[in-house]
């Protein structure tokens, strides 16, 4: 379930790096300052380890629903928003507002619930 769970950070980040880097849209997400100070496998890493991380709290409550893995993954955005966990994401939180920002996490966290 974890390896899963870490698969699925790996190819939405792999995603994401595609996207930031092919399309003149993925360029004003705000996520050129992450992208830019971790490389390519640097940054596949950390999704992987940040979408196991979501599921492993997540598991120590109870079993995953689409409605308790948004929620997690919400309140995960919610800390590294709040606390500046990764200065390397200012740029994406601030072109992002709250709410932008917990659907952006929370909806991908969901989908982890149908693996």
């Amino acid at each position: 379930m974890y390896l899963k769970a870490f698969a699925y950070g790996v190819v939405g980040d792999l995603g994401l790096q595609w996207f930031n880097k092919n399309t003149d849209k993925g360029k004003d997400w705000g996520l050129n300052t992450y992208f830019s100070q971790w490389t390519p496998t640097q940054a596949v890493f950390n999704a992987g380890i940040l979408t196991t991380a979501v599921l492993f709290t997540h598991n120590l409550i109870h079993e995953p629903t689409p409605e308790s893995l948004f929620l997690w993954g919400a309140v995960w955005d919610v800390w590294f928003r709040t606390q500046r966990t990764m200065t390397s994401l200012d740029g994406y939180y601030s072109h992002l507002n709250f709410i932008e920002s917990i659907l952006w996490a929370g909806f991908p966290a969901s989908l982890m619930a149908f693996f």
